[in-house]
């Protein structure tokens, strides 16, 4: 990897990885402007570089990680090579992992002001072009630990502390952002996370994702949606996850005319996909999830719903666009052939397995000038006329009319229960329309169809896709309906399994690499922004703590066994200035001392506790102070007055494989600031005795 040194400005490229040839590390998460400093720009040091305004979010992204202690920060707009095409395919290939491994990501909002309060909707926060972009959503979701900023570079929040308001702006789960774990939600669902992004480029709303689903894949920039179809087949081959078929057409391009393939052909037929969960193997059909492709063509392995005359369908409310199959009508009197598959082995009828060939899906029957299939379905949102779209659809053997319907063909409203046998206020949002409009579609199949249903469900109603024979080499997907809603399928209605194959990868693991210990490891604090400002710290930071002179950082120095330790080692830090005259030494501003304590620390939890002297001393003994209390680890983030319109800062950051404390001398936000809590005199008398040894030590 190539960085650019904080100090130096300098580029200096490592090979390995963290920790072994790599070293820790800060990245920027931005937004690209007109002009941005590339690779070439930042060796060459023209001078028109140093004028561009992308410079100057490199410096400030430097100061920021030299700030808090980091040495060496990544930027992708100048440290990829771009010239070089091997080297961009390797970037973005590897850019998730860069993200997930940065000990802290910090996302510049060039569109926001700081000072507004990002929880409120109408805040530039919520508005923030960073939310509508492709390749920001892996950087949202990769770090650990993200710090928005303002466009003045002063924090906002964390992604952590700005969880719920990050969660209303995406869509995306909150136990995703906090947790930063996303295995158990579907493809559909991450799909979703996407479908309202932009990228400049056509190829890219593909390659942006790679990363999310684990995959890889060669970039070829020209060509256009091929991006994305390749994206699916490669999750196909190392995923069993059925809701990938689980999209739908915007209503705006419904038809009923139209098929279309088994992927989808952009992020935003996921648009609606946010609520489709997978099934679990308590279920059953668990001989059934794999896929594979081959020549183009997705080859399952399913129980499929097969034998169909006639379907009846209703709308339902709520999002995605859902059609519940309220009834299916078989045909008694024909049987459906299937044929065996060319590859199959050579065994006794009675044991061979079915397979659902493409050119065996065929009744035994003549050819009829009559539908096969009709299925009646009720469309509020349909206003295509019926000639316009037999014109464009390209299959002017399939028709459509309005009918009127009389009281008995009302579809039966029926309560819905999800397939985990849990009630779920979410159930109710899948309740049918009904009563059945009077003016319905009544479609006509004239092939064979099938219903496959896939192992992902919303709100309790199982998910399913209707496949058709439009010619004699591959089944195609209805376009309208897209998605089929039904309850579980009765047994009866279900084929024998139909094309046995075998997985031939296996999925890798994509969650970040989080420190597991840490309850046993207390996190350093950092306190270089306090030495620049003449403080002082004590040389007793408590037992089992050392200054680090070096790094500017107290550190521990041992490691505990028992979570109690913990406790009787946390650390305490007293910090002191000392007056240059007698003048500033009556001055009660800013204060000369205050203490940083820390009690307690766990996986939920960092208690601090800050004193802040804001009298005026004759000497140090007369110590008076006020007292703020904060969690941390909820808060990440808390703000004491120090006088003079100064503050101590304390930042928790928790990246990947690190976490600290970060101290900072800052101007005061009055509207940030904590208030003291409420004097305790047991509490005042133990800390006292504590403080007083210390303070008899100082001049």
């Amino acid at each position: 990897m190539r960085f650019i040194n904080v100090k130096t400005l300098k580029f200096e490229e490592f090979i390995g990885e963290i920790g072994n040839g790599i070293p820790t590390y800060a990245i920027l998460s931005h937004t690209w402007g007109k002009e941005e400093v590339s690779y070439s720009d930042y060796i060459n040091q023209q001078s028109l570089q140093l004028s561009k305004k992308g410079y100057e979010k490199i410096l400030g992204c430097c100061r920021l990680a030299e700030s808090e202690g980091f040495q060496y920060v990544w930027i992708d707009t100048c440290c990829i090579d771009k010239s070089s095409s091997a080297e961009l395919s390797e970037a973005i290939n590897s850019m998730f992992q860069w993200y997930r491994d940065a000990g802290i990501c910090y996302a510049y909002l060039s569109d926001v002001d700081s000072s507004e309060n990002p929880s409120i909707e109408e805040s530039s926060f919520f508005r923030s072009r960073w939310f509508t972009r492709g390749w920001t959503l892996q950087e949202l979701l990769a770090p650990a630990e993200v710090v928005f900023t303002g466009s003045d570079w002063v924090e906002i929040g964390t992604k952590k502390s700005l969880c719920s308001a990050i969660s209303l702006i995406t869509n995306i789960s909150e136990n995703v952002l906090d947790e930063c774990r996303w295995d158990d939600y579907s493809v559909a669902q991450k799909m979703s996370w996407a479908s309202g992004r932009q990228t400049t480029r056509l190829e890219d709303e593909a390659y942006c994702l790679m990363g999310l689903f684990d995959v890889n894949m060669p970039l070829l920039y020209g060509e256009g949606r091929k991006a994305f179809s390749r994206l699916q087949q490669e999750i196909l081959k190392q995923s069993d996850d059925q809701s990938i078929f689980a999209w739908s057409y915007p209503e705006e391009m419904h038809s009923y005319t139209q098929m279309s393939g088994l992927i989808a052909p952009s992020p935003k037929y996921f648009k609606d996909a946010s609520r489709i969960e997978l099934l679990g193997p308590e279920h059953g059909e668990g001989d059934q999830t794999p896929f594979q492709v081959v020549n183009q063509l997705v080859r399952l392995r399913l129980r499929l719903v097969d034998r169909i005359k006639a379907m009846r369908l209703q709308r339902l409310l709520g999002k995605p666009l859902l059609y519940a199959v309220a009834e299916v009508q078989q045909p008694e009197e024909f049987e459906m052939r299937r044929g065996g598959s060319s590859t199959a082995p050579s065994l006794p009828e009675s044991q061979r397995e079915p397979t659902f060939g493409v050119e065996s899906l065929s009744f035994q029957m003549q050819q009829f000038a009559t539908p096969i299939i009709t299925i009646e379905a009720q469309d509020t949102c349909a206003e295509t006329s019926e000639e316009g779209l037999r014109a464009s659809s390209g299959f002017p053997h399939r028709t459509m009319e309005d009918i009127e319907i009389d009281d008995d063909f009302a579809l039966h409203r029926t309560k819905i229960e999800a397939l985990t046998g849990n009630s779920d206020s979410r159930d109710l949002s899948l309740e049918p329309v009904g009563p059945m409009n009077p003016k319905i579609w009544r479609w006509y199949i004239y092939e064979p169809a099938i219903i496959v249903p896939l192992r992902c469900h919303v709100g309790g109603r199982r998910l399913g896709i209707l496949l058709s024979k439009v010619s004699n080499k591959a089944l195609s997907r209805a376009h309208n309906p897209s998605i089929l809603a039904f309850e579980a399928v009765q047994e009866p209605r279900l084929t024998s399994l139909a094309t046995v194959y075998a997985s031939i990868s296996t999925k890798t693991d994509n969650k970040p690499v989080l420190w597991r210990i840490r309850h046993l490891l207390w996190p350093e604090i950092r306190i270089a922004s306090l030495l620049s400002a003449s403080y002082t710290v004590h040389e007793d930071c408590g037992p089992g703590w050392q200054f680090d002179r070096s790094r500017a950082v107290l550190v521990q120095n041992r490691k505990f066994q028992y979570e109690r330790d913990m406790t009787d080692y946390a650390p305490f830090a007293l910090f002191y200035r000392m007056p240059n005259n007698l003048d500033e030494a009556a001055s009660s501003s800013p204060a000369r001392a205050f203490f940083v304590s820390f009690l307690a620390y766990g996986k939920t939890e960092l208690k601090c506790e800050i004193g802040v002297n804001m009298n005026v001393p004759t000497s140090f003994m007369t110590w008076e102070y006020d007292l703020y209390s904060f969690d941390l680890a909820r808060e990440r983030r808390a703000e004491v007055s120090l006088g003079d319109g100064q503050a101590i800062v304390v930042k928790y950051r928790e990246g990947s494989g690190l976490s600290f404390v970060n101290l900072s001398l800052e101007t005061l936000n009055e509207d940030r600031a904590a208030s003291p809590m409420p004097h305790d005199t047991v509490k005042t008398n133990a800390l006292r005795s504590k403080i007083f040894p210390m303070l008899r030590s100082l001049p």
